[in-house]
């Protein structure tokens, strides 16, 4: 299905997911309101630099069935 099943196979894609959802527990994490202060900051802070992505590099596009259709 790629990168984005949601987009090539909808109904697969949703039978899984409720699947998914129905059958899973959800995580039980403990966090302090220190760790989320500390979270905080370092998400404000950043990594202190812009990634730099040479053009033509990233990700390319790939068009869907319906997108083919529609041109």
């Amino acid at each position: 299905a790629g990168h984005f099943p949601q987009l090539y196979d909808p109904f697969r894609f949703a039978r899984v997911l409720r699947d998914f959802i129905e059958t899973s527990e959800p995580t039980k994490l403990d966090f302090t309101d220190e760790d989320f202060d500390r979270l905080r900051k370092l998400l404000l802070k950043g990594s202190g630099r812009r990634a730099q992505i040479p053009r033509g590099t990233g990700p390319r596009r790939r068009r869907t069935p319906a997108a083919e259709a529609g041109r």
